[in-house]
Protein backbone atom coordinates (compact mmCIF):
# COMPACT_ATOMS: atom_id res chain seq x y z
CA UNK A 1 0.00 0.00 0.00
CA UNK A 2 2.80 2.43 0.91
CA UNK A 3 4.48 1.70 -2.42
CA UNK A 4 1.31 2.53 -4.37
CA UNK A 5 0.79 5.73 -2.38
CA UNK A 6 4.40 6.79 -2.95
CA UNK A 7 4.08 5.98 -6.65
CA UNK A 8 0.93 8.11 -6.83
CA UNK A 9 2.44 11.01 -4.88
CA UNK A 10 5.61 11.09 -6.99
CA UNK A 11 4.25 9.77 -10.29
CA UNK A 12 1.38 12.19 -10.85
CA UNK A 13 3.50 15.38 -10.56
CA UNK A 14 6.22 13.83 -12.72
CA UNK A 15 3.71 12.79 -15.37
CA UNK A 16 2.12 16.25 -15.31
CA UNK A 17 5.54 17.87 -15.63
CA UNK A 18 6.41 15.57 -18.54
CA UNK A 19 3.14 16.42 -20.26
CA UNK A 20 3.72 20.14 -19.68
CA UNK A 21 7.26 19.93 -21.06
CA UNK A 22 6.13 17.98 -24.08
CA UNK A 23 3.50 20.53 -25.12
CA UNK A 24 5.08 23.75 -23.88
CA UNK A 25 6.19 26.87 -25.61
CA UNK A 26 9.68 27.68 -24.41
CA UNK A 27 11.21 30.99 -23.46
CA UNK A 28 14.89 30.70 -24.29
CA UNK A 29 17.01 33.09 -22.22
CA UNK A 30 20.41 33.52 -23.89
CA UNK A 31 23.05 35.61 -22.09
CA UNK A 32 26.49 36.32 -23.56
CA UNK A 33 29.09 38.36 -21.76
CA UNK A 34 32.65 39.39 -22.53
CA UNK A 35 32.41 39.52 -26.32
CA UNK A 36 32.65 36.57 -28.73
CA UNK A 37 35.10 34.65 -26.51
CA UNK A 38 33.19 35.31 -23.28
CA UNK A 39 30.82 33.15 -21.30
CA UNK A 40 27.43 32.13 -22.62
CA UNK A 41 24.49 30.89 -20.59
CA UNK A 42 21.41 29.49 -22.33
CA UNK A 43 18.38 28.57 -20.23
CA UNK A 44 15.30 27.06 -21.89
CA UNK A 45 12.25 27.67 -19.70
CA UNK A 46 8.97 25.92 -20.57
CA UNK A 47 6.28 28.55 -20.13
CA UNK A 48 3.87 26.00 -18.66
CA UNK A 49 6.46 24.98 -16.05
CA UNK A 50 7.00 28.64 -15.14
CA UNK A 51 3.23 28.95 -14.65
CA UNK A 52 3.24 25.91 -12.34
CA UNK A 53 6.11 27.44 -10.37
CA UNK A 54 4.17 30.70 -10.02
CA UNK A 55 1.50 28.73 -8.15
CA UNK A 56 4.02 28.27 -5.34
CA UNK A 57 5.35 31.83 -5.43
CA UNK A 58 4.48 34.49 -2.84
CA UNK A 59 1.61 36.87 -3.64
CA UNK A 60 3.99 39.76 -4.35
CA UNK A 61 5.45 37.72 -7.25
CA UNK A 62 2.07 36.58 -8.60
CA UNK A 63 0.92 40.15 -9.11
CA UNK A 64 2.89 43.16 -10.34
CA UNK A 65 1.63 46.28 -8.59
CA UNK A 66 0.98 49.20 -10.94
CA UNK A 67 -1.81 51.36 -9.51
CA UNK A 68 -0.77 54.42 -11.56
CA UNK A 69 -1.56 52.58 -14.79
CA UNK A 70 -5.33 52.45 -14.17
CA UNK A 71 -6.10 55.84 -15.73
CA UNK A 72 -4.31 54.86 -18.97
CA UNK A 73 -5.90 51.42 -19.49
CA UNK A 74 -8.93 52.67 -21.49
CA UNK A 75 -6.64 54.64 -23.82
CA UNK A 76 -4.29 51.65 -24.18
CA UNK A 77 -7.27 49.45 -25.15
CA UNK A 78 -8.29 51.98 -27.84
CA UNK A 79 -4.74 52.18 -29.18
CA UNK A 80 -4.45 48.39 -29.40
CA UNK A 81 -7.78 48.18 -31.22
CA UNK A 82 -6.62 50.79 -33.73
CA UNK A 83 -3.30 48.98 -34.20
CA UNK A 84 -5.18 45.83 -35.17
CA UNK A 85 -7.00 47.77 -37.90
CA UNK A 86 -4.11 49.66 -39.53
CA UNK A 87 -1.54 48.42 -42.00
CA UNK A 88 2.11 48.29 -41.07
CA UNK A 89 3.26 51.74 -40.04
CA UNK A 90 6.02 53.60 -38.22
CA UNK A 91 4.35 55.14 -35.17
CA UNK A 92 7.26 57.06 -33.67
CA UNK A 93 10.68 57.88 -35.10
CA UNK A 94 13.21 59.99 -33.19
CA UNK A 95 16.74 60.52 -34.44
CA UNK A 96 19.26 62.65 -32.62
CA UNK A 97 22.97 62.51 -33.33
CA UNK A 98 23.97 58.85 -33.06
CA UNK A 99 20.84 57.85 -31.16
CA UNK A 100 17.52 56.70 -32.53
CA UNK A 101 14.19 55.29 -31.42
CA UNK A 102 11.69 53.63 -33.71
CA UNK A 103 8.29 52.30 -32.64
CA UNK A 104 6.33 50.56 -35.36
CA UNK A 105 3.53 48.16 -36.06
CA UNK A 106 4.57 45.25 -38.27
CA UNK A 107 2.03 42.51 -39.04
CA UNK A 108 0.53 41.68 -35.63
CA UNK A 109 3.53 42.94 -33.64
CA UNK A 110 4.43 46.14 -31.82
CA UNK A 111 8.17 46.65 -32.26
CA UNK A 112 10.55 49.03 -30.50
CA UNK A 113 14.12 49.58 -31.74
CA UNK A 114 16.56 51.78 -29.82
CA UNK A 115 20.15 52.51 -30.89
CA UNK A 116 22.55 54.38 -28.63
CA UNK A 117 25.65 56.39 -29.37
CA UNK A 118 27.92 53.84 -27.67
CA UNK A 119 26.74 51.15 -30.11
CA UNK A 120 24.18 49.69 -27.74
CA UNK A 121 20.93 48.40 -29.14
CA UNK A 122 17.60 47.29 -27.71
CA UNK A 123 14.93 45.51 -29.73
CA UNK A 124 11.54 44.50 -28.36
CA UNK A 125 8.87 42.72 -30.38
CA UNK A 126 5.56 41.86 -28.70
CA UNK A 127 2.40 40.44 -30.30
CA UNK A 128 -0.48 42.92 -30.09
CA UNK A 129 -2.71 40.09 -28.87
CA UNK A 130 -0.31 39.45 -25.96
CA UNK A 131 -0.50 43.13 -25.03
CA UNK A 132 -4.29 42.87 -25.03
CA UNK A 133 -4.17 39.81 -22.76
CA UNK A 134 -1.82 41.67 -20.42
CA UNK A 135 -4.28 44.57 -20.23
CA UNK A 136 -7.11 42.10 -19.60
CA UNK A 137 -5.19 40.76 -16.58
CA UNK A 138 -5.12 44.22 -14.97
CA UNK A 139 -7.49 44.51 -12.01
CA UNK A 140 -7.17 48.25 -11.44
CA UNK A 141 -4.11 47.92 -9.20
CA UNK A 142 -1.91 45.13 -10.53
CA UNK A 143 -1.17 42.69 -13.35
CA UNK A 144 -1.48 38.91 -12.93
CA UNK A 145 1.96 37.44 -13.79
CA UNK A 146 0.45 34.07 -14.68
CA UNK A 147 -1.76 35.79 -17.26
CA UNK A 148 1.30 37.64 -18.54
CA UNK A 149 3.09 34.32 -19.09
CA UNK A 150 -0.01 32.86 -20.71
CA UNK A 151 -0.13 35.86 -23.05
CA UNK A 152 3.22 34.78 -24.47
CA UNK A 153 1.87 31.41 -25.59
CA UNK A 154 1.83 31.23 -29.33
CA UNK A 155 4.33 34.07 -29.72
CA UNK A 156 7.29 33.14 -31.91
CA UNK A 157 10.74 34.63 -32.29
CA UNK A 158 12.69 37.23 -30.37
CA UNK A 159 10.81 39.15 -27.70
CA UNK A 160 13.77 41.09 -26.36
CA UNK A 161 17.33 41.53 -27.58
CA UNK A 162 19.71 43.85 -25.74
CA UNK A 163 23.25 44.32 -27.01
CA UNK A 164 25.76 46.71 -25.49
CA UNK A 165 28.74 45.45 -27.48
CA UNK A 166 30.36 43.09 -24.99
CA UNK A 167 27.18 41.74 -23.45
CA UNK A 168 23.97 40.50 -24.96
CA UNK A 169 20.68 39.26 -23.56
CA UNK A 170 18.13 37.65 -25.81
CA UNK A 171 14.73 36.24 -24.85
CA UNK A 172 13.27 34.12 -27.62
CA UNK A 173 9.97 32.24 -27.68
CA UNK A 174 10.15 28.90 -29.42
Amino acid sequence: MLGKTLLLVVGVPLAATGLALGTADYAIVDVREGGPDGRRIVVPVPISLAQVALGFAPDKVRRVEAPDVAEYVPLAREVLEELRQVSDVDLVRVEQRAESVLVRKTDDLLEVHVSGRQGGEVEVSIPIEALQEMLDSYDGRSFDTSALLDALRGAQGDLVHVNDGDQQVRIHIW
